[in-house]
């Protein structure tokens, strides 16, 4: 095989591709892209098993072949060529990658021995506009767990509806539930970090559309974004309960300016490192404050713009999980409904309420 490609285009497809390679690889040819010259370009495919990852990039092809490269070394070298042209060209065992300056011969393992993987066929696939799925992925995301120990909880639940599909992710401390248009058939559970590895991809092309095909025979879900295709196996287990997490009856009601809030989080958490990111929300009548105190660090007393309607009320909260909630909403107001103190909190913008946020309160001693 031989042909000669861009190495910006070349080390974008790359940095696709490697996100499916995994950190302990069961065998040597996982830590490989598989390379294969294809349709006026070349074909690069990562694999872990679990997830694998295609994408396409034009290449001026002079001989056809495939091989397999080390993803890292691959990855590596490209990240330290200055020109703008490379040859590719297999060399008996080895992959020459050479420009005007440079030769690099990198080692290779056979095609053959790259493993197949049945991947969802694309013919029937459900058609989502870009800005909605990468909206909707970012809103929804950062409200997975990162624990492995609960695995479905490190997934974002589909649910499909009459009207669309209702995403939901948690991690026990905080949930969000984003009502989209999105067309599925049946409820599946898909890992939260594919989820947003695809977002990126989707938000870089140049496509307008997401492509969605889920096959329940090899439990895997498949989008097709442009030239790239990212295929990942479903979650399996069973979702928690979400409804019973949502209150539905409230003691108060705040709108404040989003803006004001996330800045008086953010000097509060100054003061609230070493107590775990807890900070204070006040809302009263006619003075609201975010507020964090310590003996270690000093203390800081922040006001804010409220309309509160309701009882006054104080509580905690770990900064983060408000200002990661906040910050994922549109708009200049944000709408906080209160439950009580030991209750969880309901966010959302006053004028949507496709997106709702649940956040778990602090029990403090104060």
């Amino acid at each position: 095989m031989k042909v000669e490609i861009n190495k910006d285009n070349f080390s974008q497809a790359l940095g696709v591709v490697g996100k499916a390679i995994s950190l302990r690889p069961t065998t040597p040819v996982l830590n490989n892209l598989l390379l294969t010259i294809e349709d006026g370009g070349i074909r690069l495919t990562g694999t872990n098993l679990d997830t694998t990852i295609k994408t396409w990039v034009p290449a001026k092809i002079i001989k056809k072949g495939e091989i397999t490269v080390p993803a890292r070394i691959l990855i590596e070298l490209l990240g330290g060529l200055k020109e703008e042209k490379l040859t590719l060209e297999l060399d008996k065992e080895t992959l020459a990658v050479t420009t005007l300056k440079v030769r690099a011969k990198i080692p290779t393992i056979a095609a053959a021995e790259f493993p197949t993987i049945e991947l969802t066929p694309k013919a029937k696939g459900t058609r989502v506009a870009k800005a909605e799925f990468v909206r909707a992925m970012t809103e929804v995301v950062p409200a997975a767990s990162q624990d492995d120990s609960r695995l479905v909880l490190t997934g974002v639940m589909f649910k499909p509806g009459k009207e669309g599909t209702t995403l939901v992710a948690t991690d026990g401390y905080r949930l969000a539930k984003k009502d989209t248009k999105i067309k599925i058939t049946e409820e599946i559970i898909v890992a939260a970090r594919d989820l947003g590895e695809t977002a990126k991809i989707a938000a870089a092309s140049d496509e307008e559309d997401v492509v969605i095909n889920i096959s329940g025979d090899n439990n895997q879900i498949g989008f097709s974004l442009g030239h790239t295709e990212y295929y990942t196996k479903l979650i399996a287990g069973e979702f928690p309960n979400y409804s019973q997490i949502i209150p539905k009856e409230f003691v108060s009601t705040a709108v404040v300016d989003k803006a004001g809030l996330l800045e008086a989080l953010k000097v509060a958490t100054t003061f609230a490192k070493d107590l775990g990111n807890v900070v204070h929300l006040s809302f009263e009548e006619k003075e609201s404050f975010v507020s964090a105190a310590s003996g270690a660090t000093g203390e800081g007393k922040i006001k804010i713009d409220a309309e509160v309607v309701g009882q006054p009320l104080k509580i905690a909260f770990n900064s983060r999980y408000i200002t990661d909630g906040v910050g994922v909403l549109g708009g200049d107001k944000i709408e906080i409904r209160f439950a009580g103190a030991a209750n969880p909190a309901l966010i959302k913008s006053p004028d949507d309420d496709s997106l709702i946020y649940i956040v778990m309160p602090v029990r403090t001693q104060t």
